[in-house]
């Protein structure tokens, strides 16, 4: 049985990762958000770079900023949370168990080489303690 420090985020991660654009309607996004059952999705712009995150809490931004009724226009990159904490897939499982312990974000993009190669959720991280310890 490997040891959870032998184990890397590469090992856990999830591969397949719902994306969102950032020039996409923000309705657009919150349908795709509740279709696929999902909190938040990383936001990419048209060279595939993760640029934002857009998660429940900022789309709830747009009932308390009075801006429902003008949503039409609006785009993901005007709500989404921008300056997002990456991982790369190197990481090991405990400074990743560290980061989530140190931080309130329940998932983490994993970026290698500037690009977009899966996320990293807690319940990723859990996991290790059910079934490899």
């Amino acid at each position: 049985m490997p040891k959870a420090r032998n184990i890397t985020v590469n090992e856990l991660m999830k591969r397949e990762v719902i994306t969102l654009d950032e020039e996409m309607p923000i309705l657009t996004a919150v349908g795709k958000l509740l279709k696929n059952k999902i909190s938040g999705a990383p936001v990419l712009n048209e060279k595939k770079e993760v640029v934002g995150l857009l998660s429940e809490k900022d789309c709830l931004c747009i009932l308390t900023q009075g801006t429902f009724h003008n949503l039409p226009s609006k785009r993901v990159s005007q709500y989404m949370t921008r300056n997002v904490k990456t991982v790369h897939s190197t990481l090991d499982i405990i400074e990743m168990a560290e980061l989530f312990i140190k931080t309130h974000f329940r998932r983490y993009p994993v970026v290698d080489d500037g690009k977009l190669v899966g996320t990293i959720s807690r319940r990723d991280v859990l996991r290790v303690i059910n079934e490899k310890m």
